[in-house]
Formats: structure tokens, C-alpha cells, sequence
């Protein structure tokens, strides 16, 4: 990767002041083998500072941008097949974040996705060929262009050096913060008890329905769509 920027920004990263807080878990056997009771640990508050981030454009290839793809089939198929030259666009190749993950996704693609919206129009981004219709669905409600193929491509390509766990959290209220979608619904509830399903679920689901008042919302967020998932939690 050799080619100059086309443009380029950084984002600086200011620190996140993490206060102090309480962790409640259960001992390992070894510490507690004969009195399985609630550990309560006391955690000191702290500052997190993560590296700046540049968002750049270059000409480039994918193929010449490290990925972590383990599939065979994807890497002989690119081997083989001719690059796609595609002109006009701006690529965002994010077929090597999972994209059947919705936490996966707002954390690590839909950042810089909305990040790199700041510094062009018209980004396209690039999926593999059998993605999932959440991904799908998730990057067409924030207005972007899907592309789904396990071909190389050639074209401006936007990357970043964001490869780091959190990178953007410090981001996290400038980027989603007047985020606009379609199916945007203001008019949510105060409060909102997300509930979970068969393993994550809470041992005293009942005791914690039993606080919620008249007018507060039980949800499952894999039983609604994903503008409704948003709306509850963003409004």
C-alpha cells in the first residue's frame, strides 16, 4: 500500500474518564469452593486513552489490504478471479467483520462507515457474497450502497488504523448522537427492560418485571426490527 491519500482526517482521541464502580460475581472454586456467595469487588476509577485515528482515501486495491479471512474458499477465489474496477465510489470493504453480529457491526464498521460519511459522499460498502440479512439490513436503514462479492476490487478505498478493541468509543456520541434512519420513532417509553432469551436471560427476571411500572416496555430486541431496536434504545 503505497499510493498518497486522496484526503484524509484524524480523530483525535481524548481521554474517557471511567469512574469508580462495583463488580458482583461469583468466586472461582478454588477461592469460595464451600460458601458459593456473591463476591463484591471494588473497582477504582481510571482514564482510558486509545491512539488517534486516521481516516484516509487511497487508490488502491483490496487485494494488497491484510485481512483475517479464514476461508479457503474466499482465498482461492480471490487468487483466481479478476479484481472488479469500480469508479465513482467510495469502498468500505467490511467482509472480514463478522456481519451476523449486530454489536460487531455498530462497534466496528457502522463508526467508521459514519466517520468516513463526514469526509465523502456516495460510500459503498462491500460485503461478502452470502451476507446476512441483519448486516444488509443495518448498513441500507444508514442510506449506504451494498456491494456483496468475494472478488478483489480496485477503486478509492477508505481505510483507517482502527483496528483496535474500543477505537471509537470516544466517538460513540458525535457519531450516533443526531444519527437519522428510516422508521426513526422518538416517541419511546422512559424506561425499557431489554429482556434476553434461554442462556443470557436473568436468574430474577421476575423480581426486576415486578419494579417496572405501568407504561415501561419489556423487550426482546431479536423479536423487533432494527429500527424499533434503535429507537428504544437511542431516544
Amino acid at each position: 500500500m503505497n499510493s498518497k491519500p486522496e484526503k484524509s482526517t484524524v480523530l483525535p482521541n481524548q481521554p474517557i474518564a471511567v469512574a469508580a464502580s462495583k463488580m458482583f460475581t461469583y468466586p472461582t472454586r478454588l477461592a469460595g469452593a464451600w460458601k458459593p456467595d456473591i463476591m463484591e469487588i471494588n473497582l477504582p476509577e481510571y482514564e482510558l486513552k486509545r491512539p488517534d485515528i486516521e481516516i484516509s482515501i487511497r487508490q488502491e486495491s483490496t487485494r494488497t489490504i491484510p485481512n483475517n479471512s479464514s476461508s479457503f474458499y474466499q482465498k482461492m477465489y480471490r487468487k483466481f478471479a479478476p479484481p472488479m474496477q469500480i469508479d465513482g465510489e467510495y469502498i468500505l470493504d467490511s467482509r472480514y467483520e463478522t456481519d451476523g453480529n449486530i454489536a460487531h457491526i455498530m462497534t466496528a464498521v457502522v463508526p467508521r462507515l459514519l466517520a468516513a460519511k463526514k469526509l465523502c459522499d456516495r460510500v459503498t460498502v462491500v460485503l461478502r457474497s452470502n451476507a446476512s440479512n441483519m448486516g444488509k439490513n443495518v448498513y441500507k436503514l444508514l442510506g449506504a450502497s451494498l456491494l456483496c462479492t468475494d472478488k478483489d476490487i480496485n477503486g478509492n478505498l477508505v481505510l483507517a488504523n482502527d483496528q483496535h478493541p474500543g477505537a471509537y468509543e470516544a466517538f460513540y456520541t458525535n457519531l450516533f448522537g443526531e444519527l437519522a434512519f428510516e422508521g426513526l420513532n422518538p416517541d419511546t417509553p422512559e424506561k425499557v427492560f431489554i429482556s434476553r432469551k434461554g442462556t443470557r436471560s436473568l436468574i430474577n427476571e421476575s423480581e426486576v418485571e415486578q419494579i417496572c411500572k405501568p407504561g415501561d416496555l419489556k423487550i426482546l430486541l431479536e423479536d423487533i426490527p432494527i429500527s424499533e431496536q434503535w429507537s428504544v434504545t437511542k431516544c
